[in-house]
């Protein structure tokens, strides 16, 4: 009935038989039950009800309620803002995904109310995070390397984001070559002019300035003409 298949679709019909399976002892119901009042899928949105359906799948261990509660208490979705609860629910199912990973290292950067930054938990955080393909944990770890004047890490963990083909990373990494190595200035317009090429607004305007300043490239005002047009209409 959610879908379509078979019948009409009909999520008030979904929404019944899902909290038939629920009452009849199926915890993994809770999920696609706040999934629907989550995103207001063809019902009313109702925040309120997603967080009700979240805290009970994840009260008795169902980990996909709970991460997706830990994201509410994370963004302040349906729930008032709350680090610490969130952190709790994340570190409990911390093997999930690459994504929890990476909020543990934010919520460890940042602090909580009960709970001091701690630089050292959110490099590790981000580490886990980064082995497991997420590309803005190696861009956070970029930019703590950077803060802490270790330029050479920090570069190390840019240019794996932009090899994945990070747009971010390539424009961090890119600038950094332009910033703090003249001989590699080549490099930086090849891998600012891929971010640009992807639409990042930062990099079309960085692109713009090599080429009115023959940076890797000889010098063209045309082209610069173009990229600055292109930032800005994308609000830069």
């Amino acid at each position: 009935y959610e879908n379509g298949q078979g019948v009409d679709k009909n999520i008030p019909m979904a929404l019944e038989c899902y909290e038939k399976s629920y009452n009849l002892g199926n915890i993994g119901a809770c999920f696609p039950i706040a999934r629907i009042y989550e995103t207001g899928k063809e019902v009313e949105c109702n925040l309120l009800e997603a967080v009700s359906w979240y805290e009970k799948g994840a009260s008795k261990g169902d980990p996909e309620c709970a991460c997706n509660l830990g994201f509410c208490y994370y963004i302040g979705k349906g729930v008032e803002k709350d680090f610490d609860r969130a952190k709790d629910l994340f570190l409990a199912h911390s093997d999930y995904n690459s994504e929890i990973q990476k909020n543990l290292g934010v919520i460890y950067y940042k602090g909580t109310r009960t709970c001091k930054p701690n630089i050292e938990m959110a490099k590790k955080w981000f580490v886990k995070a980064s082995e497991n393909g997420n590309i803005s944990s190696m861009i956070n770890l970029g930019r703590i390397y950077k803060e802490e004047k270790n330029r050479t890490v920090a570069m190390e963990w840019y240019k794996k984001a932009a090899e994945l083909d990070s747009k971010k990373g390539a424009y961090f990494y890119g600038f950094h070559l332009y910033k703090y190595e003249e001989d590699k200035w080549e490099e930086a317009y090849k891998w600012i002019k891929k971010s640009a090429e992807n639409k990042h607004p930062s990099a079309e305007f960085l692109l713009g300035l090599f080429y009115k300043c023959g940076v890797g490239i000889p010098v063209d005002h045309t082209k610069a003409l173009y990229w600055f047009n292109i930032a800005a209409e994308d609000n830069y």
